[in-house]
């Protein structure tokens, strides 16, 4: 039986001497090596491999889902890997949507990011973050949606001046 995290089938009966394990996924990062056991039979251990975990998801959050326009809110982004932990490889978010501006990109290594854009219109919106493809591993992206609204000023008080 494998250690580590594994999605899929892990036991396979043989046909012909060959197990052949089509939906296995290894979703731990590193340095492993798997080890093949049967009964009454001798258990084989391959060699030594080092497995990459690519990201996997991305999600936005805000604790504010409806922003004024034109001022600064903060976005957490946070990044997962394959085994659904914090992704610790590289990634280099961008943030898309219409009429958005501010901080759009930045740069983490260990799942997690915080920017802080803007809205230059009012209205209804989504912001899609993007961390590229990089080598074999696909592009990933997660969007959050917003309702952006209209600054408004409201006077509780004024002093009228008087000429005399």
């Amino acid at each position: 039986m494998p250690s580590g995290s594994f999605s899929g089938t892990t036991v396979q009966t043989t046909s012909s001497g060959t197990a052949t394990f089509t939906n296995l996924r290894i979703l731990s990062a590193g340095s492993l090596s798997i080890q093949a056991t049967c009964t009454d039979m001798v258990s084989v251990t391959s060699i030594q491999t080092t497995i990459t975990n690519y990201a996997y998801q991305i999600t936005l959050s805000s604790t504010n889902l409806s922003p004024t326009v034109n001022f600064l809110f903060t976005l957490s982004i946070t990044i997962k890997g394959e085994d659904l932990a914090l992704f610790k490889g590289s990634c280099a978010i961008t943030l898309t949507g219409s009429n958005l501006a501010g901080a759009l990109t930045g740069s983490t290594s260990t799942g997690q990011l915080s920017l802080q854009p803007y809205f230059t219109t009012t209205g209804s919106k989504t912001i899609t973050a993007t961390c590229p493809a990089s080598g074999s591993s696909p592009s990933v992206s997660g969007q959050l949606s917003f309702t952006v609204l209209v600054q408004v000023l409201k006077i509780t008080s004024f002093t009228a001046v008087t000429f005399t």
